[in-house]
């Protein structure tokens, strides 16, 4: 048997591609890790300033 070696610039490319690929998925959590957290403070913010409304028609 004998073991097949790629060309350095075809093995550098296939790494790059895997490289690739790995910083799109972890940017594509850190994305929905930050969609969610402006998710939240909208709702936290909405939620304050619904509190803050009634306290200003119950004076």
């Amino acid at each position: 048997m004998v073991d097949i070696i790629p060309d350095p610039s075809v093995h550098m490319a296939i790494m790059n591609e895997i490289n690739a690929a790995q910083m799109l998925l972890l940017a594509s959590e850190f994305k929905g890790e930050a969609d969610k957290v402006l998710i939240v403070k909208k709702a936290e913010a909405e939620a304050e300033s619904k509190f803050l409304g009634g306290v200003g028609v119950a004076r």
